[in-house]
């Protein structure tokens, strides 16, 4: 048996598969100490047996945006321990004159500069003395930090002094973490600040790791990274900045295989939880970024392209001082929770649910916890007391507000980048994303919504679902030529057999996926182009970057010429866990009776309706769906509006499509 767990801000999801058969359990996290529900949940589900455990940690990014990390040390080369404060001259809002930049992760006065100096190609311009190294050493013992990040001008070229620090600083039994070790690559601010996330984070994530073994005792435990793959905890402790996107990578890593087995070559993920809305676009497969961005500060490791707003079923809902309805980015998360839950008293997205009737008390997670629309209309009392509204149209507005925020991120990922959102297939999922998908399909002129089997633990299916991988790369900073390419292809030679040992035997089942990162002469960032089946072909891979180019920006300079910046190699074991198709008699699902629902929320126009609620166990391959309905299972609920209908697809899957009526 192999165990997916996904610890979310308001809910643990765990699915278990053994020999195709899938199980799923969810449960409220513990945010303070999330390894409690980590193991209550493998005891309470029955999947203690599980040979093979991997997990979606949030644990580093919580450490991050919480600012609870090691006291961390920076050192630079002298002159530069300026460099995270400096960081880029970029407004993030360019018209907003009161902006205000992300405090660095490192004050100024832990920031230490040491005299030495590499050129470009890593020659040796001024040597670093032994005497500095001991005083660096003394200064940091001093200062007490937990923590030191290292990450010297143009040590991608050559480790060497980076390396001498390391054995300098051994002595002060702390954790030393080299840019030279963990991101070769140039570009000093972005290497300086993933570094430096790395250190900070890294005590945090070692403690973690620690615990979860002990409790595991022996067994085998991995942990899904930024990436889209898996690594095992020794990497993870190692790099823990890898582990920041964690948890919506899986989810975007099964949403991608359910397209491509659907048929979908375009598709967006839609990932709403308890705390944020996580959105991606698949084309042909994940889409992966080395420029990410995590709580405002520069991440430069290959990582899934997600953008997440703060909008989820916790978000809270409030009235500003202008007397406009807000909701989020704060969230109830797991405790106190939503009103309804019976513990908090906050108004939230899920609380409106509940309200408008799209939420059935007596159904919520398959029955083991039960919902209180009495304590949600009691929390929107309040905001509809300010607003002048009644708690039905309060609630409405409340899910407007929401369904206008994510619809803004999906935006982001589309228009924002020259794509047209109705080319594409929506992938909803989480625990609140069926239930607000159709509407928020609607909102962006998407005519087709996919909501899988399990949605609610979609997330930690896409744990099973992800391939092991490592990740290569090293800077060039070549002319895109025959023999720039030529060296190239070399190093990705050399870096295929620094992976085989990094695998330790497994070099068997290792699949190799190179890609470039290339740029046109003059501009300051780079796209990446895979090297695909036809080779490292000079003037295929220049007419992959000008298309990759005119995608991305509205446009090519076909003319000009282009530079390899850096080398990546992407090394993966496929992951043995598949989507596997559905059986069973067309039987309309199993009817639960009927209850009243609101609908027009988007247009302005609330009305009730009554309409049947199914059960989605049920549901097999064949069924058709007729909205308006609600379809309820162990972990979500599907909302399907008037003029929607469909069916459920060989995988399980429910296909639903807007109808126009003449």
């Amino acid at each position: 048996m192999l165990a997916g767990i996904d610890i979310g801000g308001t809910f643990t999801d765990l699915v278990s598969w053994e020999e195709g058969r899938v199980r799923i359990y969810k449960l409220p996290s513990t945010p303070e100490n999330p390894e409690i529900a980590f193991f209550r949940g493998l005891e309470e589900s029955g999947m203690s047996a599980a040979s093979r455990v991997v997990h979606g940690s949030t644990v580093a990014i919580n450490a991050l945006l919480e600012r609870k990390g090691a006291r961390t040390a920076l050192v630079t080369t002298a002159g530069f321990t300026d460099v995270l404060s400096i960081g880029r001259q970029v407004r993030p809002r360019l018209y907003d004159l009161m902006v205000e930049r992300e405090e660095p992760l490192i004050p100024a006065e832990l920031c230490f500069g040491v005299d030495e100096r590499m050129d470009p190609r890593g020659e040796v311009l001024e040597p670093l003395g032994g005497r500095e190294t001991r005083e660096l050493a003394e200064r940091l013992r001093k200062a007490g930090v937990e923590a030191v990040a290292v990450c010297l001008l143009f040590s991608f070229a050559n480790p060497l002094h980076e390396r001498l620090l390391d054995e300098a600083l051994r002595s002060l039994d702390i954790r030393v973490c080299l840019s030279s070790s963990i991101l070769p690559e140039y570009r000093e601010y972005e290497r300086a600040s993933t570094v430096a996330i790395n250190a900070y984070t890294a005590t945090v994530v070692e403690d973690y790791m620690t615990r979860l073994g002990g409790g595991l005792g022996g067994r085998e435990l991995e942990i899904m990274h930024s990436g889209g793959g898996t690594m095992s905890t020794g990497e993870a402790v190692t790099i823990p900045a890898r582990t920041l996107m964690s948890g919506p990578a899986g989810g975007v890593v099964a949403a991608a295989g359910i397209a491509e087995a659907a048929g979908r070559r375009k598709a967006i993920s839609f990932d709403m939880g308890g705390t944020s809305t996580d959105v991606s676009l698949i084309d042909g497969g994940v889409t992966l970024t080395a420029e990410g961005m995590v709580a405002g500060l520069p991440l430069r490791f290959p990582m899934i392209d997600i953008h997440s707003i703060g909008a989820g079923g916790g978000s809270i809902a409030r009235v500003d001082a202008g007397g406009a309805l807000k909701v989020g980015p704060h969230s109830a998360g797991a405790y106190p929770g939503p009103a309804c839950y019976g513990s908090g008293y906050l108004p939230t997205v899920t609380d409106a649910n509940v309200v408008l009737g799209r939420l059935m008390e007596e159904h919520f997670l398959g029955g083991r916890m039960r919902l209180y629309a009495g304590l949600s209309e009691r929390a929107l009392g309040g905001i509809a007391g300010t607003l002048g509204w009644s708690i039905k149209e309060t609630a409405a507005g409340l899910l407007s507000v929401v369904l206008a925020h994510m619809a803004g991120a999906v935006r982001v990922i589309t228009v924002d980048r020259g794509h047209d959102p109705a080319d594409f297939t929506l992938v909803a999922f989480g625990g609140a994303g069926p239930m607000h998908c159709c509407e928020m399909a609607e909102i962006l002129g998407i005519s087709q919504v996919i909501v899988p089997t399990c949605p609610g633990t979609l997330s930690a299916m896409g744990l099973l679902m992800a391939d092991r991988v490592k990740d290569r790369s090293r800077t060039l900073m070549l002319d895109l030529d025959g023999t720039s390419l030529g060296v190239a292809e070399e190093l990705v030679e050399e870096m295929k057999g620094d992976a085989a040992e990094d695998w330790s035997g497994e070099a068997g089942g290792i699949s190799y996926s190179p890609s470039l990162d290339l740029r046109y002469k003059g501009q300051s960032y780079e796209l990446m182009v895979p090297v695909t089946g036809e080779g490292w072909d000079l003037e295929s891979l220049r007419r992959r970057f000008h298309r990759a180019h005119r995608s991305r920006y509205g446009y090519e300079l076909s003319g000009s010429g282009i530079e390899l910046v850096n080398v990546r190699l992407r090394s993966h074991i496929p992951s043995e866990v598949a989507l596997s198709q559905a059986a069973g008699t067309p039987r309309a699902g199993k009817f639960l009776g009927e209850t009243g629902v609101a609908f027009g929320i988007i247009e302005g126009e609330r009305e009730e309706r009554t309409c049947p609620v199914f059960d989605r166990e049920g549901l097999v391959p064949g069924d058709e769906i007729k909205g308006p309905c609600l379809v309820v299972e162990e972990d979500a609920t599907t909302v399907v509006p008037p003029r929607w209908s469909g069916g459920v697809d060989f995988l399980g899957n429910m296909v639903l499509e807007r109808y126009r009526t003449c």
